[in-house]
């Protein structure tokens, strides 16, 4: 293995995704506060491509690869949109409506014929078919997707695609 680049020790922000994208093309992001953005290829280069709102901050990046956008929220909310509802065009726009205190946590593509894992801080994992999960537009606030335990909240969510595994790794190994 080889490390291609190292951030400085001063980098005050945390890596959340790594996407493979051409100047060509651009991809869209998602914050904790339920907004999309597009960025254009041609801004890739550009110092600030997003202008985040105070306790705003990027959960997910994703390029419409999949049929499917799933979308987790710390209070056990989970959401199926189709594709289809992303638009280039515009500067941002919502695609799910949170409850008070409630926040996306995690976001990742899929296709209607994989699963869902739904993990929360305390270990509690839920696997379930996508298909079993209905889709619904931008301005809907999704289904119950796991029941919590007090003080616990959803950490993630990934798809089963093609994978045989998944593996779980905690923040202590």
């Amino acid at each position: 293995y080889e490390i291609l680049e190292t951030l400085p020790e001063k980098f005050e922000k945390h890596v959340i995704g790594i996407l493979k994208v051409s100047a060509k093309e651009g991809f869209f992001v998602i914050t904790n506060k339920g907004k999309t953005y597009w960025i254009t290829g041609d801004k890739l280069l550009k110092p600030e491509k997003i202008k985040l709102k105070e306790g705003e901050h990027l959960i997910g990046v994703f390029k419409r690869e999949f049929q499917r956008l799933l979308i987790a929220t710390a209070k056990g909310y989970i959401k199926k949109l189709s594709m289809e509802d992303f638009n280039y065009s515009r500067k941002w726009f919502p695609v799910i409506k949170l409850t008070e205190g409630d926040e996306v946590v995690g976001v990742c593509e899929s296709q209607d014929w994989g699963e869902i894992l739904i993990y929360t801080q305390k270990g509690k994992i839920l696997r379930f078919p996508t298909n079993k999960l209905a889709s619904v537009g931008p301005t809907a606030k999704g289904s119950i997707g796991i029941k919590l335990e007090e003080k616990d909240r959803v950490a993630g969510i990934s798809a089963i695609n093609e994978e045989e595994y998944k593996i779980v790794f905690t923040e202590k190994g």
